[in-house]
């Protein structure tokens, strides 16, 4: 009888956003989040190819299971069959490999990991091997799983790998990532500077990582659009706007399908369709971008100058750094941020896609952090990660909704927080008052919460000329007026809306709440809040001409 031992191998990494983002330089960052894609899609094969090496065509086999036909086909649960490994899935950071024998199983840890030491430095992998049978697959498959998970966890826990150079007094520093300095490195202005070798990998592959995105978004982009190479080119307009937005946008429950997936089958597919859904989110995002492209530069909001846009290609004000199965993570000009986030959340919320034998809807939480140009960039993506984390509380209050997706900001002008919580309730509280509203809710159109109202409101702040005599435009001066006397509380604030309207000027409306225009505060959740101050705040970075 053939073997009926099954060898599951479980792959993950840790601190991957710390590896990504622990660098102020955006080609770092880029070409970071290119190695992070290569630990699966192509150290593995190279892996399987050390272990097995008179086997031809492994990189095809390795990839086979994407295919239609194959995803519900796991050649391994076959008692007749020769193969001795097969690729479970990739996808949600994870990798599964099966192998028959023990003994392969072991082997293939120690190649992968030795590969990762040389290429990926800084990387820091984890690993759960697990026994199981053909039968057991079969009709345990969740459970075998739930363990199988469960051992990687405490694995990660009980071991960190270290997988650098320590650094020591007499060691110079790498001023990218703050590691021992081991290499030299000549920079696009010419300068020569020690830097670790996890900087020199993620300089390295770039050039590589470039190739790569622009060719996923072949279309839209075609040969007339590239991706900026710093954060300098986004299009800020010299001297008016030296910001940049982090957007960090994360799908809601996927590891939650992933888990009630019963079978190897169902995890496959669900893999494909989560990362097919990103990669046409994304696809929608730039399309309406590049609609928007030369009115941005008519309307003064970009400068053509810093975009490159007299020449051929074009550069564009977004650049994605991390596109994997439901996690995405861009950077743009601060100005665009909203408009971007929503588009991406509205094209993903589009997508349904199969959970076991269900179909659900997919949603999905973002976090926007603008900070100055030159802030630290790993921090500003911890403070969109953070955000994004507020968003997903509000999302955890709506689940029973089939589709809920909420979008949480910070505007920074003096410095980044070190905690986001402790930081509004110093700064946005009127005693037991919150001047935030947010986080707003996508993909709604007539709630309190939608973020469709924040807009609405920006354009009734600012309405087009053939509107101004039936409504007039606020002048900046009493918008500024108007957000001062937000924090002086609800009284002082009646009474400055009583003395706007003499003027003819009144807040915009805001669904649910008809006596907010003359009041300017409402219960909300036992909560005493004003949505102004959210929306004065976001209209500076908000463009009319996107709204």
């Amino acid at each position: 009888m053939a073997n009926e031992d099954r060898f599951l191998c479980l792959f993950d990494c840790s601190s991957i956003q710390r590896y990504v983002f622990g660098s102020n330089m955006l080609k770092s960052n880029v070409g970071a989040s290119h190695v992070v894609t290569q630990i699966y899609d192509a150290w593995i094969p190279e892996a399987l190819q050390q272990v097995f090496p008179a086997e031809k065509k492994i990189a095809e086999r390795y990839e086979e299971w994407k295919g239609e036909k194959k995803q519900e086909v796991v050649q391994l649960d076959k008692n007749d069959s020769q193969r001795q490994w097969e690729t479970g899935y990739v996808g949600g950071g994870n990798a599964l490999m099966m192998f028959r024998r023990e003994e392969d199983a072991q082997k293939f840890i120690r190649a992968w990991t030795r590969i990762l030491l040389k290429e990926a430095p800084g990387i820091r992998p984890a690993v759960a091997l697990r026994k199981s049978t053909r039968q057991e697959l079969e009709t345990k498959s969740k459970t075998v799983f739930d363990e199988l998970f469960e051992e990687l966890e405490a694995n990660k826990s009980r071991y960190l790998a270290e997988t650098t150079l320590p650094r020591h007094g007499f060691t110079a520093e790498c001023k990218l990532t703050g590691l021992a300095a081991e290499l030299l490195h000549e920079f696009p202005d010419g300068k020569i500077k020690e830097i670790s070798s996890v900087s020199k990998i993620k300089l390295d592959n770039f050039d590589d990582a470039n190739k790569t995105i622009v060719a996923r978004f072949k279309d839209p982009l075609g040969d007339d659009y590239v991706f900026a190479k710093d954060t300098q080119e986004m299009g800020q307009t010299e001297n008016v706007e030296n910001h940049v937005a982090i957007v960090h946008i994360d799908g809601n429950a996927v590891g939650e399908m992933f888990k009630k997936c019963k079978t190897i089958a169902q995890k496959r597919k669900l893999s494909l369709e989560v990362d097919r859904a990103t990669t046409e989110a994304m696809r929608e995002t730039l399309r309406r971008l590049l609609e928007k492209y030369d009115v941005l530069i008519d309307k003064g909001v970009l400068d053509k100058k810093k975009l490159n846009s007299d020449g051929k290609p074009r550069g564009l004000p977004l650049r994605p750094i991390i596109l994997n199965g439901d996690d995405v993570t861009f950077i743009c000009d601060s100005r665009l941020a909203f408009f971007l986030a929503e588009t991406f959340m509205s094209a993903f919320a589009e997508n349904e896609i199969n959970v076991g034998e269900d179909k659900k809807p997919l949603s999905s939480c973002a976090g926007i952090a603008i900070i100055k140009t030159k802030y630290p960039f790993y921090r500003g993506y911890m403070l969109a990660e953070a955000l994004c984390s507020n968003a997903k509380r509000k999302y955890r209050e709506y689940k029973s909704r089939d589709k809920t997706s909420w979008l949480d900001f910070h505007i920074s002008h003096r410095g980044l927080p070190s905690n986001i919580g402790d930081m509004r309730e110093d700064q946005y509280r009127v005693g037991n008052a919150n001047l935030l509203w947010r986080p707003w809710q996508i993909t709604v159109q007539k709630e309190w919460s939608a973020f469709n109202q924040l807009k609405e409101a920006i354009r009734y702040f600012k309405p087009p000329p053939d509107e101004a005599e039936e409504r007039p435009r606020w002048p900046k001066r009493k918008l500024q007026d108007l957000e001062e006397t937000l924090a002086l509380g609800k009284k002082r604030t009646e009474e400055f809306i009583t003395m706007m309207e003499v003027r003819k000027l009144r807040l915009p409306p805001i669904a649910d709440f008809p006596k907010i225009q003359s009041e300017g505060w409402e219960i909300v959740e036992k909560e005493l809040k004003t949505p102004y101050y959210d929306i004065l705040e976001a209209m500076e970075f908000y463009p009319e001409c996107l709204l």
